[in-house]
Parts: structure tokens; C-alpha cells; sequence
């Protein structure tokens, strides 16, 4: 997990890429940013990939091309998220071995409202399941590493409850993931609202996916209550709004 790169890190990134072996690059970017940014900096201002097809970029000793442009095994997201998919090929000076890198540019992050539409939150959970193959994905935000950082802790909290369902209601795990990430990564998500956004996707995946159990169904109002209105959340929502910058 990192942040969108400026111009003067772009031979690093790559050489990382490259080094590392990564296979696919998550890229989430928030509209409201990229209007800013264009307003800023206008809209052909540099980018780290070759956004077009066909088109190639020499970044260092790196060679970036782009093969191919379009949905190919990406259909329903690009619909449901505004996924922008790309197949790059990497290729370095002096080594014979090319890396294929799959670049997914979600276009259509839904962040900036606390309770998202339920087939957003579900394609963004089906998205990192149909991902989970990949062998080593970079995840990285066009603007820090908040949105980035609700990706990463949202499939770990899928992770958890996918081997024990009932561990939905547990506040106290979900915010000791919160805090193992952040102290890996500071600042990874920088307000309670996108905390809360992270819970209510787990809420809508956890639905969807026991939608037949009827215990499951019948515990989750109390469960949910239990664990994100005034159970354990509250006091941590406290020390986290004081730690953290607001951000809508």
C-alpha cells in the first residue's frame, strides 16, 4: 500500500514495481480529486502509466507499454465501480525478463458519502475476492493513502468473518485491525467517516453472503447495534477523532 507517486519518485515507483514482481495495481481515485487536480494543474498533467493504448513510456530504466485497454476480465466492474482496466508490460535495461502488470483504475470511489449504495460496497467486496489470486498487488490512493488504507483493512475484516461469521459483531477486533494497520502505516485512514464507510460495505457483504442463513439474519439488527451504534465504538470514536484530521 503507498500513495499516487509525483513526477520525481516516477523511475522509483517503477523500479519497485519491478523489483517486487507486482502483478497488479489497484489505483482508487475519487472524482472530486481528479476535477481539483485538473483545475490545478490542467488536465494533461503527467501520469505515472500510459494511459492510452499502445502508447509506451520510458521511466528510467524502465520501459512502461500498454498493451491493451479495455474490460477483458473486468465486465461487471467497470459498470458497477468505473474500473478503468489496462495490461502493461515492463521491461528493464539489461534484464531479458518483461513483467505483465494488470493496472485497474477505480474511477467511481464512493468515499465521500458514509453510507454507500449497497451494489457499490458489493462489487468493491467482489472485486477483492475475484483479486484474491493475485500473487502481490499494490494498492495506492491518487491522494495519500486513506481510501488505499479502507481497501486493505476491508479485506481483512472479510478475511475474518469469512472462517467465523459472528465475528462481525466483535469492536473490539475490528478497531485492533484498525490500529495494527495504522501503525504499519500512519495515517492510512484519516477520519472516523471513512471507518464507517469501511463498516457499512462489511455490513452489506456480510448480508449478501449469509443472505440464507436465517440465525445469521435474525442476529444481525442486535449484533450490528450492539457493535457500531453504542458498543464499543463509541470511545474509540473519541480518541480517533481527536488523533485524526476530518475529512469528509
Amino acid at each position: 500500500m503507498t500513495q499516487d507517486p509525483v513526477a520525481d519518485d516516477y523511475a522509483t515507483f517503477w523500479a519497485m514495481i519491478f523489483q517486487e514482481r507486482v502483478t497488479c495495481i489497484l489505483m482508487i481515485e475519487d472524482k472530486h480529486d481528479r476535477e481539483r487536480k485538473d483545475q490545478e494543474q490542467g488536465p494533461t498533467r503527467a501520469k505515472y502509466y500510459p494511459e492510452t493504448e499502445g502508447e509506451k513510456k520510458q521511466i528510467g530504466r524502465h520501459k512502461v507499454e500498454n498493451q491493451l485497454t479495455g474490460k477483458f476480465m473486468f465486465e461487471h466492474w467497470v459498470t458497477a465501480l468505473s474500473v478503468s482496466a489496462r495490461h502493461l508490460v515492463v521491461t528493464k535495461d539489461g534484464d531479458p525478463a518483461p513483467l505483465a502488470v494488470t493496472h485497474l483504475l477505480i474511477d467511481g470511489w464512493p468515499i465521500l458519502t458514509r453510507e454507500s449504495k449497497p451494489k457499490l460496497t458489493l462489487s468493491l467486496c467482489e472485486l477483492l475476492i475475484y483479486l484474491e489470486d493475485v500473487k502481490t498487488i499494490l494498492i495506492h490512493d491518487d491522494d495519500g493513502a486513506n481510501r488505499a488504507g479502507v481497501v486493505v483493512l476491508l479485506k481483512m475484516l472479510m478475511d475474518v468473518i469469512d472462517i467465523d461469521p459472528v465475528k462481525i459483531w466483535d469492536g473490539a477486533m475490528m478497531t485492533g485491525k484498525l490500529r495494527t494497520l495504522r501503525s504499519q502505516r500512519a495515517r492510512c485512514i484519516g477520519s472516523c467517516g471513512q471507518f464507517q464507510f469501511c463498516c457499512s460495505s462489511l455490513k452489506y457483504y456480510h448480508l449478501h453472503r449469509y443472505e440464507d442463513n436465517e440465525r445469521l439474519q435474525s442476529w444481525w439488527p442486535v449484533g450490528f447495534h450492539a457493535a457500531f451504534g453504542l458498543g464499543p465504538f463509541s470511545g474509540f470514536d473519541e480518541e480517533f477523532s481527536a488523533r485524526c484530521p476530518q475529512r469528509p
